[in-house]
Formats: C-alpha cells, structure tokens, sequence
C-alpha cells in the first residue's frame, strides 16, 4: 500500500470516497485530496479503499434506496500500524450513505478512527422552499 510521499510519520491519511468514479468532479476531488494532503502534512492514500462493485447513480434514490445501494459497496484495506486514521474526502454529502459505507468498510478492518470531510451539504427540497 503507497501512501504518497512520507510526512513526518504523521498518523493520518486522506483518501477519497469518489476516487472510483471519472470525469472532471472526480478529478475536482481527487485534486482536493492532493492539496489538502499537502497542506495537512498528512500521506495521500488512494487504494485505502476499493469499491466493490458497480452502484446507481444516487441523484434520483430515496435515502432508503440510497443506503440499499451503497451497502457492502466497499472494501478497505487493512490499518497499517503507523496509521491511527484516516479522513475520506467526498464532493458532496447528500444523505451520508456513501460516506457511512465507505467508513464502515474501514472500521470493520481496523480503522478505529474515520472522518469525513465534504465540500458541500445538499439540502432536501423541503428545506430550500421553506427558506426561500
């Protein structure tokens, strides 16, 4: 497993949950991941986690259906003992189900310590209309 350039023996790492997808926001994100591991000081690790297998597009499910279709979608590969966490960089939290899967599969192997960041929340469409 490559963790990128060594920082110091830093005990994290970052790692994305979109790096299985293509096209420009995937690049957005896998471009995040790179600087803020860079700012951080923290290892990138890309093969951390592997999706398992293919999943709807998410744009137009349920949270229910949402939840159906990311689980048991990952694996993750086993904690490395130098590496206490590891910080899952996603575009957008919608529901949390991908997120929620993708940290469960690092748990379940070793993980005990798994943070999500995200660079937008969207908002159900209850809310937008109440607000506006």
């Amino acid at each position: 497993m490559e963790f990128g350039s060594d920082h110091g023996g830093a005990d994290q790492s970052v790692g994305e949950s979109s790096s299985q997808f293509c096209g420009p926001r995937a690049r957005a994100v896998g471009a995040a991941s790179v600087a803020l591991a860079d700012l951080w000081g923290m290892p990138l690790a890309l093969d951390v986690l592997k999706r398992t297998r293919e999943t709807k597009t998410q744009t137009k499910l349920t949270p229910e259906e949402r939840t159906e279709n990311v689980s048991g979608a990952f694996t993750a590969a086993a904690r490395l003992q130098c590496r206490a966490e590891v910080i899952l960089v996603d575009d957008v939290l919608t529901t949390g189900a991908t997120l929620v899967a993708a940290a469960g599969a690092l748990v379940e192997v070793g993980w005990a310590d798994v943070t999500a960041l995200t660079f937008a929340r969207a908002m159900p469409l209850a809310v937008q209309i109440e607000r506006a």
